[in-house]
C-alpha cells in the first residue's frame, strides 16, 4: 500500500512559496518535496527525505506520476508538535488509477515529517481512508500534546 501512496504524492503539483524555504516548517518541507518530485527534480525530493525510506527512494519517486489522474492536489490539513519535532500532513482526497488489493481507490495522503538537525524532513507516507485517517489526526495530537494546527497560506 505504501508503493501506491508515493505514487499518488508525487502526480500532485504543489508549489512551495517564494518566501518560505524548505525544511523551515513542515508545510514548506511538503511542498517544496512534491515540487520537486513533479517536475522530476529528484534530488531534491530525496534531499527533503529521510535517508533509507521509500519517501527518499528514487524509483519510488519516478513512479508517481502514473498512480493518478491529477495534476494538483492540495494539503489543507498540517499538525505540527514543535517539543516533539513531529508533523502530520494530509491531503485532500485523491483516487489512483489502480486500486488496492482490497479495492481502496480513494483516500488521503497521509504524510508524517521529522524535524532532524533544525530541519523538518518528510518520513512516511501512507494512503488511508477518512476514518484511518482521523484515527491518525487523533493519535498524533495524543502524543504531541503541543500540536497546533498550521494554516494553509493564501498565494501572494
Amino acid at each position: 500500500m505504501r508503493w501506491i501512496v508515493i505514487g499518488i504524492a508525487l502526480g500532485l503539483n504543489v508549489v512551495a512559496f517564494a518566501d518560505e524555504k524548505p525544511y523551515d516548517n513542515p508545510r514548506s518541507t511538503i511542498e517544496a518535496y512534491l515540487a520537486a518530485a513533479l517536475s522530476g527534480h529528484l534530488d531534491e525530493a530525496v534531499s527533503l527525505a529521510t535517508e533509507d525510506k521509500e519517501v527518499s527512494s528514487r524509483s519510488k519517486l519516478q513512479d508517481f506520476k502514473t498512480m493518478f489522474d491529477v495534476k494538483k492536489i492540495k494539503v489543507p490539513t498540517i499538525w505540527m508538535g514543535e517539543k516533539n519535532g513531529r508533523a502530520i500532513a494530509v491531503t485532500e482526497e485523491v483516487k489512483i488509477n489502480e486500486p488496492n488489493p482490497d479495492g481502496q481507490d480513494t483516500g488521503r495522503l497521509v504524510f508524517d515529517l521529522v524535524k532532524l538537525k533544525n530541519k523538518w524532513m518528510v518520513d512516511t507516507l501512507g494512503f488511508y481512508t477518512d476514518q484511518k485517517t482521523k484515527e491518525e489526526i487523533e493519535e498524533f495530537k495524543k502524543t504531541n500534546l503541543d500540536a497546533r494546527s498550521l494554516p494553509v497560506k493564501p498565494r501572494s
